[in-house]
This record gives C-alpha cells, sequence and structure tokens, in this order.
C-alpha cells in the first residue's frame, strides 16, 4: 500500500515560489526521474552530470506526477501544484524525510567516509552490531539490507529520496541500527543533509573521483564537509596515519578520537602479527571514549583481536571499527567474536584456494586501494604472482596513469610482469551505468607502464585475460584479479576454470 501525504506538507515552508493551487492536493510517491515517475508522485526536477530534470517537467506529469519541485529557471509546472525553489537537490532529502515520517530519527546512524575501506568498515560494524544482538541495516556500493530487501545499489550513497525509503524499511523491519557509507558525491549532492550519525568514521584519503571534483583539494573538501555535519554529541573517528585526514580534527564539532599505529593515536594497534591465515593485533584506547545516547563511557581498555584478513589496511579497518562499535555499545567480547569469524565483502582482497592455486580478488579503484593490495602481496609468502588488471572505464586518463604507475613500482619488487590487462568491453556493457574504458584511459595506462618499464598485454575483453593468466600459473602460484566493474566476473572465470584442472 502506497503513502499517502499533503502537498502542503512536504512543501509549505521550503523558501520558494508557488505554483498553482495546494488545496487538496496529495502525493503518493518521490521521484527525479521522469521515465520512473508513477500516478501521484511528486517529481523533483534535479540537475545532473550531463541532463537536466527541468527538461523531463512534461514528460513527468504526462507519466502522472501529481506535483513538481522546479528551479527557478524551470517553465509553469505543467498544470501540476508544487514550488519553485533556489536549489532542489537542497529540497529533496527535506521532502523525502517528512514523506517517510522521518525514520532517521528511530535509528542509530553510522557512516563511514574515505577513499578506501568504506565497505569493510561499515560490514565490520554490522558484524559487530549483530554479534552484540543488534541486527543493523547496511547501505553499501556491495548492497543495501534493508530488513525487507537486499540487492546491490546503483550509486555508492543513494539519492535522497531512495535514502529514506530505504531507511523507512528498516524501521518499519524492527531495525534500530545502520550503517552506512558516505561517499564524496553524497555529501556534495546533498544526499545526506539531515541524517544525525551518532558515529562518523574517515579511513583514508587519496585521489579519486577527479573527474567530479575536478581537483584532489575540492575531493578532500568533500570528505571535509562530512566531518562538519556530525553534531556535538557524535563522535568522528579519524585514521592519524593519514595527514588529511588527521588534520580534519579541526573542523570537527564532535567528539574526536584519532586511530592508528602511531603512539600519539587515541585508538592503537599494538603488537601486530601477519600470518598466512590472517592478522593479530591489541586494540588499545587510551583515552575514555563516550558512548551514543548519553549511556556512560568506555574507560581505556585493551583488547586482544583476531581477524581472518590481511593487510595493514585492514588492521586500520578494523580499529575504526572497533571503536565504532563501541560507541555503540557493543561489548567487547561480541567485537572479539564478530572480528575474529568476519568474512570480507565481495572482492574485498577475497582468497579462493582451487587444486593446488590461489585466487585472490580485489576490487581496486584508484591508487590508494592499489598501493593497499600489493602493500599486502609482498607481506604474504607468495612463490609466483600473475596480475589482471581490468582498466577502469569512465574516470578519466589520470586515475589510470596513477594506477599504472603504482602497479609498476610494485613490479619491481614482486616481479609480476608482464601485466595483463583487459578493458572487459562485453562485461561493463552489461551495467547501466557506463563504465566502457574510453581509448584515452587505457593510452594513459599503457603509455605510463612503458615509461615505467613495465611490460604487459593488453586483451579487450575478459575472457581472454583471464586464459592468459592461467596460462602462466604454476602450481602453488597466485592470479590476482584487480579493478573495479571490469573485473566483477573474473574470480567466477578463474575457478571454473581451475575446477578443471
Amino acid at each position: 500500500m502506497r503513502r499517502e501525504k499533503r502537498l502542503a506538507d512536504l512543501v509549505e515552508d521550503l523558501e520558494g515560489e508557488p505554483i498553482g493551487t495546494w488545496e487538496g492536493a496529495t502525493v503518493t510517491g518521490v521521484a527525479i526521474d521522469s521515465r520512473l515517475v508513477r500516478p501521484g508522485d511528486i517529481f523533483v526536477a534535479i540537475k545532473g552530470e550531463r541532463t537536466d530534470g527541468a527538461y523531463f517537467v512534461p514528460d513527468a506529469v504526462k507519466n502522472g506526477a501529481s506535483a513538481v519541485v522546479l528551479p527557478f529557471y524551470a517553465g509553469n509546472g505543467g498544470g501540476v501544484p508544487g514550488v519553485r525553489v533556489s536549489d532542489t537537490r537542497r529540497a529533496l532529502p527535506v521532502i523525502a524525510a517528512r514523506f517517510y515520517d522521518y525514520p532517521v530519527r528511530s535509528l542509530t546512524l553510522s557512516g563511514v567516509t574515505g577513499t578506501n575501506g568504506k565497505t569493510t568498515s561499515v560490514y565490520m560494524i554490522g558484524a559487530m552490531l549483530r554479534e552484540g544482538d543488534k541486527e543493523p541495516g547496511l547501505i553499501t556500493t556491495a548492497e543495501v539490507i534493508t530488513g525487507r530487501s537486499r540487492f546491490r545499489p546503483e550509486y555508492t550513497t543513494p539519492e535522497a529520496h531512495d535514502l529514506h525509503r530505504y531507511f523507512r524499511d528498516m524501521v518499519d523491519s524492527g531495525i534500530t541500527h545502520a550503517c552506512m557509507e558516505v561517499s564524496s558525491h553524497g555529501v556534495v549532492l546533498g544526499r545526506v543533509i539531515g541524517i544525525p550519525y551518532s558515529v562518523g568514521i574517515v579511513t583514508n584519503i587519496t585521489p579519486d573521483h577527479l573527474d567530479f571534483h575536478k581537483t584532489f583539494e575540492a575531493y578532500l573538501e568533500a570528505k571535509r564537509d562530512f566531518v562538519r555535519m556530525l553534531g556535538r554529541e557524535a563522535v568522528c573517528l579519524l585514521n592519524y596515519e593519514d595527514r588529511n585526514v588527521r588534520e580534519m580534527a579541526s573542523e570537527a564539532e564532535s567528539w574526536v578520537f584519532t586511530f592508528g599505529f602511531a603512539e600519539k593515536a587515541d585508538i592503537l594497534a599494538r603488537e601486530v602479527k601477519y600470518g598466512s591465515e590472517g592478522t593479530s593485533f591489541s586494540f588499545e584506547l587510551n583515552r575514555e571514549l563516550p558512548m551514543c545516547g548519553g549511556r556512560g563511557s568506555i574507560r581505556p581498555m585493551s583488547m586482544d583481536l583476531t581477524m581472518p584478513l590481511h593487510g595493514r589496511h585492514n588492521v586500520l579497518n578494523a580499529l575504526g571499527a572497533a571503536a565504532a562499535a563501541l560507541v555503540l555499545g557493543v561489548e567487547q567480547g561480541a567485537i572479539v567474536d564478530a572480528l575474529s569469524g568476519f568474512s570480507p565483502p565481495v572482492r574485498r582482497l577475497q582468497v579462493q584456494e582451487v587444486n593446488g592455486y590461489k585466487v585472490i580478488n580485489d576490487v581496486a579503484m584508484n591508487e590508494g586501494s592499489y598501493e593497499a593490495v600489493l602493500e599486502t602481496m609482498a607481506s604474504m609468502e607468495c612463490p609466483q604472482l600473475v596480475v589482471v588488471n581490468a582498466i577502469r572505464g569512465n574516470r578519466g586518463p589520470e586515475v589510470n596513469a596513477r594506477i599504472a604507475k603504482v602497479l609498476s613500482k610494485w613490479n619491481k619488487r614482486l616481479d609480476f610482469a608482464p601485466l595483463i590487462v583487459t578493458a572487459s568491453r562485453s562485461h561493463v556493457a552489461l551495467y547501466n551505468a557506463d563504465y566502457h574504458v574510453r581509448p584515452q584511459e587505457m593510452d594513459a595506462f599503457l603509455e605510463t607502464s612503458r615509461e615505467e618499464g613495465m611490460g604487459f598485454s593488453v586483451h579487450e575483453e575478459l575472457p581472454p585475460a583471464i586464459e592468459e593468466g592461467l596460462s602462466r600459473l604454476k602450481p602453488g602460484g597466485v592470479l590476482l584479479l584487480l579493478g573495479t566493474f571490469g573485473m566483477d566476473d573474473g574470480a567466477r572465470i578463474a575457478v571454473e576454470r581451475l575446477g578443471g584442472r
């Protein structure tokens, strides 16, 4: 059964100019894509990177929109009531929260931002909450879990009308805690306006999404804005090992705690031991940590943690997640148990062993994530390493040139060249979004590889690239699969082929 709200209740105090008469007008849904409008929806015309919703108002009305929210430069609203405002993007989360009866007020929310580690950190917090008998809702790049449904979202941080719908589903399912990734797009585009996070984590910052932000400073500013939006009662957890993140402490009004390996950090990882089966370390809290909701605080303490994950970056992810769990009221024993049995999200350094071979699969997407994966590989016993990399499409030449430079640097130590490169053309064509590799992106990657002295072979499609990798793989060797959407099917192909050996 669809919800129904009076138009006046959704828009009456928005600063703007009324369109038509609101008397008797009702709304039964919120939409931003004219093609997805259903009868009774309010259509909010937002401006995207390629199109402007204001041009599609007639289509929205034709499809049954009962009301519209438009920018001032738009037309007359197509004969339905509504309002003109200066910023439709900022109006959308307000309307969505009202339409869904402010579900965030019934949730304890955690938000994780940063270039890398967001998904793993959110899953860790979710696992700890679950072990502590608090079933959480999750919103991540990999999947959304609302209690009513489970699916892969279009965006890391969904648009505001979808976000509040997911929150509503969580509340209606009896969920009290939600953990989510907060992308730089989500901050800049106003998707998270009005969300009262109890805990915020910043994992790390390296150049990414420069196609959208244009400069690294603008990208960094989006992450600072997330820290600024945390309220005074919230706890902000900052990675001390990243100078850009550490310096965000001065931007926060909330409680600030740092985590890392340095003695100056408030939350430390000591006695870190990396092994073939995973990692162990001591979590040490050196300052009294407030719990959310005014439920007291956690005094300085330590606990021994073990996890079946590899890499320094995952120790940092675990430090931030464990600290967040403490703030949320999870007992130490539940944190220990959750981490010891933790399964990484899809394609986050996933390891599969088949017939004496090992396939390691990671959704590396920028220089920081490639650096973390290859640093981890250097710490593991690996008699032979073969690397297949899917070029990152529709993200610009600079990102791919930086990735090639990182791979070339680590090749000097790990000796995996010739690198196997693929554009995965048929595989990326299956997605709704455009992840096709542009010629200039491939050229930037290959030219940088040449300049750095790293040999390579190139395949237009994914299966031949995987086949070449397997043909070079010796018993006991490791096939490392890297890249975003173009490598999503790589592990399945590799494991099937190896299973037949």
